[in-house]
């Protein structure tokens, strides 16, 4: 198993500070076709998507759950936007009817969150093209913001000297619940399931930056202000999307 997925974890949304640069958020709806009526879901899912949410700051992606819990089901994602872009987004009216014909070919249940984007904690070194994602949430110790802020900032100047190209994000959840326990989300982009097997030697890597015996103090202190973990993959489907798989590196900075 690839060690660096164990190494960057999540801390509290309360840390999120961005400085003056405009918070980039995302909605997250987790949607559940009918077992007999997944391809009506899709074509109507792809033409809602296509005609409402194909530019700009409405845009949308979505994304096939396929672990965990949720296996099988789907992720809308609307973003990145901006909290006053969503005054505007498509809603009354046309929209909203087409929207119900989405939804009559799924179950009642649905799940939704918002997320904000954590420039200064993530890694986007260039311009690439989604395909598979590997999403972590973690539950988080109360109280434990200002420790986590400080380990990551070590995961990231490992990434930034010794892991140049790898992209990761940092996701703080807005909507989060001590009863759901996903306060914040990291997400790596990866395009082959063969990354999942390859050996990226993060500790060594990790060592060379900040010294003999700090990977296992950085275990220790990470143990001590988390509770738990929670893996999902995604799989993007451009086919269904109304924004295209490329992430503008520069936009994310």
């Amino acid at each position: 198993m690839r060690k660096v997925c164990f190494a960057l974890l999540l801390i509290p949304f309360l840390i999120n500070a961005q400085d003056d640069a405009p918070t980039l958020v995302f909605q997250n709806v987790v949607l559940t076709p009918k077992v007999d009526k997944i391809a009506e879901f899709e074509s109507a899912l792809a033409a809602h998507n296509k005609r409402f949410h194909a530019t700009d700051a409405h845009g949308c992606r979505v994304y096939n759950i396929n672990s965990g819990p949720d296996i099988g089901k789907y992720i809308w994602t609307l973003g990145p936007t901006q909290w006053a872009a969503l005054d505007s987004r498509p809603g009354e009216g046309a929209h909203d009817d087409d929207w119900a014909n989405v939804m009559k070919h799924c179950e009642p249940a649905a799940h939704g969150s918002y997320w904000s984007f954590d420039a200064s904690l993530s890694h986007f070194p260039a311009d690439f093209n989604l395909s598979k994602l590997r999403v972590m949430y973690v539950d988080l110790k109360r109280n434990s913001g200002e420790e986590v802020a400080y380990l990551l900032g070590k995961i990231r100047a490992t990434y930034a000297e010794h892991l140049t190209d790898e992209p990761y994000g940092i996701y703080w959840n807005q909507t989060s619940s001590t009863r759901e326990g996903r306060d914040m989300a990291v997400i790596w982009f990866f395009d082959k399931w063969a990354w999942m097997g390859e050996d990226s030697e993060f500790e060594k890597k990790f060592e060379m930056v900040h010294g003999e015996g700090s990977w296992d103090r950085w275990l220790d202190d990470w143990i001590d202000a988390t509770e738990g973990t929670e893996l999902e993959f995604w799989v993007f489907r451009p086919d269904l999307s109304g924004l295209g798989g490329q992430v503008v590196a520069a936009a994310r900075q």
